[in-house]
């Protein structure tokens, strides 16, 4: 698995984290509107947001982090 190094993990789990956050801050806001909150859902929804944005970090790659590019193929 070199297309993952140390640094990648790094940012993507930085990232999945700034996710879950991000999440939990907007549904604790939408929350105070009806002035009740549902600690299950809030939890929940952060987790599962900070799963997809590592599942997208894997897919499409970190722009912060560069990736080892190959070299093209020889005709």
């Amino acid at each position: 698995m070199e297309k993952y190094d140390k640094k990648f993990w790094q940012a993507a789990l930085i990232r999945a984290l700034r996710t879950v956050l991000q999440t939990a801050l907007a549904a604790l806001t939408a929350a105070t509107v009806t002035d009740y909150i549902n600690w299950s859902t809030v939890i929940s929804s952060s987790l599962l947001a900070g799963i997809y944005s590592l599942l997208t970090s894997l897919g499409t790659g970190l722009p912060e982090v560069q990736q080892p590019q190959l070299p093209p193929p020889k005709e």
